[in-house]
């Protein structure tokens, strides 16, 4: 069936399409101005053992119900296994701050561990 013939068709039966609302989530600015922190990976050999960097970031992620949850990650940069993660309904500092507690909490950080984030902040 055509496209004209299923419009005619919807008209018929007085249906029509439901347009969802436009929504853009709010995500990290990554061009606040503040300062950050040098890399420190910069010229490093390859890592050969796991627990020694961390690397995360935060997303978001539509859900069935057309709200929005927001994730954050943070996965061993040598196994590249997730090793802690929190979700929620908003983007705050506890988003990450949790996540990062599940890390410690699943394997113990050794006194050298280096955790790298991306330069954004939530609004």
């Amino acid at each position: 069936m055509g496209r004209q013939r299923r419009r005619m068709a919807m008209r018929r039966e007085c249906l029509h399409a439901l347009q969802p609302k436009a929504y853009t989530p709010r995500t990290p600015d990554s061009t606040h101005g503040l300062r950050c922190a040098p890399n420190r990976r910069l010229d490093q050999p390859k890592l050969t053992r796991a627990n020694q960097v961390g690397v995360s970031d935060s997303t978001y992620l539509p859900l069935a119900n057309g709200d929005w949850a927001y994730l954050c990650a943070f996965q061993d940069r040598c196994t590249k296994h997730v090793v802690g993660w929190h979700a929620g309904a908003t983007m705050p500092e506890e988003l990450v701050t949790t996540a990062l507690q599940r890390v410690f909490f699943a394997q113990s950080p050794i006194p050298s561990l280096i955790v790298h984030s991306d330069r954004g902040r939530t609004q």
